[in-house]
Formats: C-alpha cells, sequence, structure tokens
C-alpha cells in the first residue's frame, strides 16, 4: 500500500471526529471537490 493512503486515511479519521466539521459538511462528506456542476480549479 503506497504511504499516502495511510496518510489519507489517518486524515479522514481526525477530520471526522470533529464535530464541528461534520456538522458543516455531514458525515462523510467530500470537501475537497467542487460543488455539482461546477469546473475544478485550473492549476
Amino acid at each position: 500500500m503506497h504511504p499516502i493512503v495511510t496518510l489519507q486515511g489517518a486524515l479522514v479519521s481526525a477530520l471526522g471526529s470533529d464535530a464541528e466539521l461534520v456538522a458543516i459538511i455531514g458525515a462523510n462528506g467530500v470537501f475537497d471537490a467542487p460543488p455539482r456542476g461546477a469546473r475544478r480549479p485550473m492549476w
């Protein structure tokens, strides 16, 4: 398994335990994607 997968899992766990964040985005919310119908940012 790639190390970034382990890091991502740790971040998801940490953010999932943040009650205020969960209240804003919902349980299992995706907050790194553009809104539906919007284009992704151009880097």
